[in-house]
């Protein structure tokens, strides 16, 4: 049944169906064609930067992006390098062949071809740009996001990625606008709120360097132009946890907190400050995350510990994963092979497991790394687990690094 402008609105609110929910039908509506516009538009454009004249380009633009980001935080093979790379190359990297980027070289080519929504979206999107998010908000299928760079706050609605995030988390990321919304674009990094204040004042003062010899530009053009840098500069500084330590805190006075717990009424500050952000960091561990471990931050105080319990390794959660490695294994074979990589892990990480789906999708992924699968993609198992992928990817590393894991291992492969 249709419903006209001026009949009774089939919600039971008693006011015309053009007053109440038609106006949220079309704006439904607009929502989901915009979103179909910008899926179509982003495989065209990685079809376009896929073409066989960009290949110098893209050959060249890979090793500048390995040689800063890669080599401090993944394998140089791993998924998110590539995701983010394709992000960077698409929308930031000036083509040395075209003398300007990939995305205004495919606007300007296709112009006769696009509509007026596409080439809004096209020229909404070649000025868009990563930057330092912060979680002000999270729901089961919406976050909303502070730049704390840029400044402004986003509603993001996508379900994937609000399941793997908390109120604090960090992340880099790209915003892009789509209609009346946004939504992130490529890999989303994410960083341990532990450092916020450090990372804002190391990416602050690359900025003001910049700006010496680019007087006149803001963050838009620094985050355009130096933002693929920051992943690295952000590695520098967390390298190794026992450094969290022996950095200074604003709040102490520019302290850092083994100076500061040296009095009584320091050592309750620092362990009031150490409690607020245990919280967040347990928070990432019942995600199953990899989070910091803050009875050894104490001991590096030499503070208490606070007393606990470690997980059993035949944790019910860990035989959920285990389940669910076996119902979804191609063969027996296989299956068992990845339910020892499982057992090795849990025997050495002890992981909370929050969401056994999680790190089922790790394993198999960590399966295919082993093997050299290709076919197998960590975007393609968020769908099928209906986690962040991002959450995947964490925990995969945190797999690979725990067992010190090579391509056919020999200790799970035969090859």
């Amino acid at each position: 049944m249709k419903w006209g402008r001026n009949d009774p609105c089939p919600c039971g609110s008693g006011k015309k169906y053009k007053d109440c929910c038609r106006e949220n039908r079309v704006a439904d509506f607009l929502r989901h064609k915009w979103q179909r516009l910008a899926q179509d538009l982003q495989d065209k454009l990685l079809n376009y930067a896929e073409e066989e004249r960009f290949i110098p380009d893209s050959e060249e633009a890979f090793q500048v992006y390995l040689d800063i980001v890669a080599e401090d935080l993944f394998e140089p093979l791993e998924e998110p390098v590539f995701v983010s790379f394709i992000d960077w190359f698409i929308h930031d990297y000036t083509l040395p062949s075209q003398g300007k980027r990939l995305i205004q070289c495919y606007l300007a080519e296709r112009e006769g071809e696009l509509g007026p929504m596409e080439r809004e979206l096209l020229q909404s999107w070649a000025a868009s740009h990563i930057s330092l998010l912060r979680v002000l908000a999270a729901g089961e299928e919406w976050l909303v996001l502070e730049d704390l760079l840029v400044g402004g706050e986003y509603l993001i609605q996508e379900s994937y990625l609000a399941q793997g995030l908390v109120t604090g988390s960090l992340l880099l990321a790209r915003l892009i606008k789509v209609g009346d919304n946004y939504q992130l674009s490529g890999a989303a990094l994410e960083f341990t709120p532990l450092l916020r204040e450090e990372i804002l004042a190391l990416v602050t003062g690359y900025y003001q360097v910049w700006q010496e010899d680019n007087r006149g530009k803001a963050w838009k053009d620094f985050l355009k132009e130096e933002g693929y840098k920051i992943p690295g500069l952000i590695a520098a500084l967390m390298e190794g946890k026992e450094g969290a330590v022996e950095l200074s805190i604003p709040a102490f006075s520019g302290r850092i907190p083994r100076e500061r717990g040296g009095t009584p009424e320091g050592s309750q500050q620092v362990g009031t400050l150490l409690r607020d952000l245990e919280q967040l960091e347990l928070e990432r561990r019942d995600r199953g995350e990899t989070s910091f471990d803050f009875d050894h931050v104490r001991s590096l105080l030499g503070m208490k510990g606070k007393k606990g319990t470690s997980p059993r390794l035949f944790d019910p959660s860990y035989r959920e994963v285990s389940r669910l490695l076996a119902e979804n294994g191609a063969n027996n074979g296989w299956v068992s092979v990845a339910q020892r990589v499982w057992y090795d892990f849990c025997q050495q990480a002890r992981p909370q497991v929050k969401k056994a789906g999680a790190w089922a999708a790790a394993v198999i992924y960590t399966m295919a790394r082993l093997f050299s699968e290709r076919s197998i993609t960590q975007k393609d198992l968020a769908r099928r687990y209906k986690v962040a992928p991002g959450t995947i990817s964490n925990h995969y590393r945190t797999i690979w690094e725990t067992l010190n894991l090579e391509r056919f291992d020999r200790r799970y492969t035969r090859q």
